[in-house]
């Protein structure tokens, strides 16, 4: 996939399908710069299904070359288990007047950039957290409203990961290496910290 042409960008207090339109841009663009895993690329979507979405909501703005089945295969081949539970995780959550397949677009944008490895609100290309919030509010309230600890977004959507899977809170991937990571997980030990 080549991007050849960059120009998304919604600010604070826009609309959330002008937010959805940004986060996708982000993160397919993040991933054609190597800002995200290979695997992004995909969305997990047959490359027929992602060029037709890419034309569909992002025109003018993002142009995608298809690559060959094979390359594509194998990037598909790269989707770990947590994104595909995260995206079941957000469409269980989805507001009953969103239609489904706008949840599913913004649920898979919203999976793939908890593999990045900045904040979740940068790697959607938002300018702040409220973004993530009020996107999350639009299309799946329950799990905005879940976060009664205001806990960061990425952190957030890993923990109920891990209820849901009854297990322990599973850390997101890249966070142990974050300078934040003692904002976002404060008194907790980095994940492998005192392994030899």
């Amino acid at each position: 996939m080549r991007i050849d042409t960059l120009a998304a960008n919604a600010g604070p207090g826009s609309p959330p399908a002008e937010l959805a339109a940004c986060a996708l841009f982000a993160v397919l663009h993040g991933a054609a710069t190597g800002e995200l895993p290979p695997f992004v690329w995909t969305l997990d979507l047959p490359q027929e299904r992602l060029l037709a979405l890419i034309g569909e909501h992002l025109p003018g703005t993002l142009t995608a070359t298809p690559l060959s089945a094979l390359h594509y295969a194998t990037l598909r081949q790269q989707v770990p288990r947590d994104f595909r539970d995260l995206l079941a995780l957000l469409l269980d959550a989805r507001a009953p007047a969103v239609p489904p397949a706008a949840a599913e677009r913004v649920a898979r944008t919203l999976a793939a950039a908890c593999f990045g490895s900045r904040h979740l609100w940068q790697d959607l290309g938002f300018s702040g957290r409220g973004d993530v919030s009020r996107l999350l509010a639009a299309y799946f309230p329950a799990l905005r409203r879940a976060n009664v600890h205001d806990l960061k977004w990425k952190r957030f959507l890993f923990a109920e990961l891990s209820a849901r899977r009854g297990k322990a809170e599973l850390f997101p991937p890249n966070c142990a290496r974050c300078d934040d990571f003692p904002n976002c997980f404060p008194g907790r030990s980095r994940p492998g910290a005192g392994k030899t």
